[in-house]
């Protein structure tokens, strides 16, 4: 039986490995509705997670802007270059 079992998966994935199906996603999504409320926890922290990533660095350009520190050494290496803005 078990001899049968991994020629047929090596007949699937090559190398003794399951083959990839489209099945297998259904097989996980119902295994998840199981679980819906752990299932929601996870995907809104995931959620959560990527919005903190993606606020830091408009943060930094918030926190650079209203410096101003920035533009007065922008400015400053401009007219030392003898650049103009237009």
């Amino acid at each position: 039986m078990r001899k049968r079992m991994k020629e047929k998966r090596k007949q699937r994935g090559g190398h003794g490995e399951m083959a990839m199906s489209p099945r297998g996603l259904g097989r996980a999504i119902r295994y998840l509705f199981r679980y819906k409320r752990e299932a929601g926890i996870a995907y809104g922290a995931l959620f959560i997670a990527t919005l903190a990533q993606l606020a830091v660095p408009q943060l930094i350009q918030n926190i650079i802007d209203a410096s101003g520190w920035v533009k007065e050494r922008f400015d400053f290496y401009i007219k030392k270059l003898g650049i103009t803005k237009k």
